[in-house]
């Protein structure tokens, strides 16, 4: 996975959470 990758999920995680 790449940087950019981890940058969304983690955002939209974070976003949710």
């Amino acid at each position: 996975a790449t940087a950019t990758s981890l940058g969304l999920l983690f955002a939209r995680i974070g976003s949710v959470a």
